[in-house]
């Protein structure tokens, strides 16, 4: 029996040359021509045929993107660092290909695919002399369906050409059989079962691969029975799927495992009599999952909820099939149906097993009829939005909250960046769960006191940073900072009382008694190059004023990991700083590979703890190719929490996620929001094309900055007062 060969993640079993994602996804190379056109495929203009139209009228299937890990192998193939997520692996792919359709396979990767070739037949020669007779007898046995054995895994590589009528049997791969058998065998249940059913309804086919199917059930029973062939459709006619027998009713722990067929729905019931309690088992009906994802279509989408012991939270688990979560309610358990309830969520995709975290996850539940039925939403993961409603089907959960709790507290950023170092193949030490909430806790449940949400620390439902003994150090690393500081003008607050005294103060606030002043800090050409180093963090007293100003050092994981080519870690900073009339607040982001100004959709916040809407521009770094970022999806929030922290979220980038920042500097001078002005004006669309044609070395005019917005410009700071009648401010 051939044995495959493998070095740095690539293997060659004799006929492919693939890359194995997370031990069982294996993809091929995509040739760049079929790669360039999934990276670029955009829909058809008006409404999308449905499944049934494209039978009628002769239409190839729709669109099917491939998943991440099909993405993440290309990646490799073309000696890219992977990306494990699908929509910046997709951006990274496209901007390698430098606007054209090719794009060419790194020498060392060739020689790589060469070696292991002649690896594989040096260490399999002996296979080669094997019996005639063996191989002859052995592919009638396998007959035309062994082509099954390059659909390893499903969706992983484009779909088989069409046969050709004229090429008769002869233009089919004969393959051993045990080989197909050793494949088969390694999959997981859905993923065979989808295999051998796609393959399944050719009737020229069906028997012989009926035949290898008991042969696999004979070993291990992983199959029921395949549907009979379906007869050729008559030219006139419409082709009719077959359809497949619904297997038994399972228990309620098995029940939702299953990915074959759908198992029969429980029967529904009334809540019990007496006061309202949103406490129950639901059985769910959610249209988008069923629709983007029907290889799931066995699976019973179901909702558990109960309020905490407490009743300071209404806890609850979903099972959707391609993801499932546990979620916690922002406030109080519902008292009474029909009042809304809104939740946040953390939990695993069914897939690969990537965990999802983060402050996206939301969503809400409504209890109506009494609550023997329910609706609502969960979204901000990779589906997107999914509504859903359902039908109580078991007054009892059967589960302690306490145990969704944990199972809460396991799921962070801490655990996922362990897990994704594993997947890696790399030590990523022990993921530390969170702390218990004091509001949600009493000492019969997790030996804590029990306690309110206070607003004391300007902390929000959802952030979860712990007591004060648990956050940011007093001091921390010091860190070097990219971008000049301009001198010259006036710190924020000199000679501008009345916009000072709105953040609590009359001038500019001074050093701290017996501190040295802060350094003066360097240009961005040297910044790098060592000297001074920037102050060390700083902590704000929890009676200062509010003031949404300062220098900070960031903490961006998702963009660390993106961009750490590029840049060094420590040297992630922002500066943020409201314009002298308070209608929005402004700042600048640089981490390194990408430098992005950034203002609030509002005006500028006067009290912390709340998130402050932002939209951003921004422009890469030449190291990366210059690109600028204007789009309207680039998106985030930021939050101004106690003890001179920030954090927040950005999006619409080839990363999008959470960052974290320290205070390291109280002043920022007055001075930079016009530069900022300026700056975001000169980030749009005229720019972009520009710098396009710059890339490929041709001469473009200046491009024009956009005319500043009337709210917030004033003749003091030298901007013009043109109106844009166009633009929402």
């Amino acid at each position: 029996m051939a044995h495959t060969v493998s070095r740095d993640d690539f293997f060659h079993d004799g006929t492919m040359f693939y890359v194995e994602i997370d031990g069982k996804h294996r993809h091929p190379r995509c040739d760049a021509s079929s790669l360039h056109g999934l990276l670029t495929y955009t829909p058809p203009s008006g409404p999308a045929p449905t499944k049934k139209d494209n039978i009628a009228k002769g239409l190839p299937p729709p669109h099917r993107d491939p998943p991440a890990h099909f993405y993440t192998a290309q990646m490799m193939h073309y000696g890219l660092k992977p990306l494990k997520t699908r929509d910046p692996a997709k951006k990274k792919l496209l901007a390698a290909f430098g606007g054209s359709a090719t794009l060419a396979v790194p020498a060392h990767i060739l020689q790589l695919e060469q070696q292991l070739a002649t690896e594989f037949a040096v260490n399999n020669k002996g296979a080669a002399k094997q019996p005639k007779t063996k191989k002859v007898k052995e592919a009638k046995r396998a007959s035309p369906a062994v082509t099954l054995a390059k659909q390893d895994l499903p969706n992983d590589a484009p779909p088989p050409a069409a046969r050709d009528p004229k090429a008769g049997k002869k233009a089919l791969r004969h393959v051993d059989v045990e080989p197909l058998r050793s494949s088969l065998e390694g999959l997981k249940h859905q993923d065979l079962v989808k295999i051998i059913l796609h393959v399944a309804k050719d009737p020229a086919v069906h028997s012989s691969v009926t035949e290898q199917v008991r042969e696999l059930q004979a070993a291990a029973p992983l199959l029921q029975l395949l549907p009979p062939p379906v007869p050729p459709p008559a030219p006139t006619a419409m082709r009719v799927d077959p359809i497949i027998p619904p297997k038994p009713a399972r228990t309620k722990q098995t029940a939702r495992k299953s990915t074959y067929s759908r198992p029969p729905r429980r029967p529904h019931i009334k809540p019990k009599s007496g006061g309202f309690e949103p406490v129950g088992i639901y059985e769910l009906s959610v249209p988008e999952i069923e629709e983007e994802w029907p290889e799931y279509g066995g699976v019973i989408s179901c909702l558990d909820v109960r309020p905490s012991s407490t009743g300071a939270h209404l806890w609850g688990t979903f099972d959707f099939g391609v993801v499932s979560g546990v979620f916690k309610s922002f406030g109080a358990a519902p008292s009474a149906p029909s009042l809304r309830t809104d939740f946040r969520w953390r939990g695993r995709e069914e897939g690969e097993g990537e965990m999802q975290v983060g402050e996206g996850l939301k969503g809400y539940i409504k209890f109506l009829e009494g609550g023997s039925r329910v609706q609502g939403c969960v979204e901000g993961s990779f589906f997107g939005k999914a509504e859903f409603t359902g039908n109580l089907v078991d007054n009892d959960v059967g589960v302690d909250p306490v145990e969704w709790k944990r199972r809460w507290r396991g799921m962070n950023m801490s655990a996922y960046e362990v897990a994704s170092a594993r997947r890696w193949g790399k030590w990523g030490g022990e993921a530390k769960p969170d702390k218990p909430d004091a509001s949600d806790t009493s000492g019969g449940e997790d030996g804590m006191e029990d306690d309110s949400d206070g607003a004391g620390d300007m902390r929000m439902a959802g952030d979860d940073t712990g007591s004060d003994e648990e956050r940011p150090r007093e001091t921390t690393k010091p860190r070097t900072k990219q971008t000049a500081r301009r001198g010259g003008a006036p710190a924020f607050g000199v000679g501008r009382a009345d916009s000072a005294t709105r953040y609590g103060q009359e001038t500019a606030p001074s050093q701290p008694s017996g501190s040295n002043p802060a350094p003066k800090y360097k240009t961005k050409q040297t910044a790098r190059r060592g000297g001074p180093s920037r102050p060390q963090t700083i902590r704000v007293p929890a009676n200062a004023p509010f003031r949404p100003i300062g220098a900070y050092t960031i903490v961006a994981e998702d963009f660390a990991d993106l961009c750490g080519s590029y840049f060094d870690e420590e040297d992630m900073t922002l500066d943020v700083l409201p314009s002298s009339t308070g209608a929005h607040l402004w700042g600048k982001f640089d981490f390194g590979a990408l430098s992005s100004v950034f203002r609030s959709t509002g005006s500028a916040p006067t009290s912390g703890g709340k998130k402050v809407p932002i939209v951003w521009r921004g422009r890469d770094s030449e190291a990366v190719d210059g690109q600028t970022w204007y789009d309207e999806g680039q998106t985030g929030y930021i939050k101004f929490l106690s003890g001179g922290r920030v954090k927040g979220y950005l999006e619409g980038y080839m990363a999008k996620g959470d960052f974290t920042g320290q205070l390291i500097e109280e002043e920022v001078d007055l001075s930079e929001v016009a530069e900022w002005k300026s700056e975001w004006r000169s980030l749009n669309e005229a720019d972009s094309i520009a710098s396009s044609k710059r890339r490929w070395g041709k001469w473009t005019a200046e491009p024009r900055e956009d005319r500043p917005a009337a709210s917030d410009t004033s003749g003091g700071e030298g901007d013009s007062m043109d109106v844009d009648e166009d633009e929402d401010y």
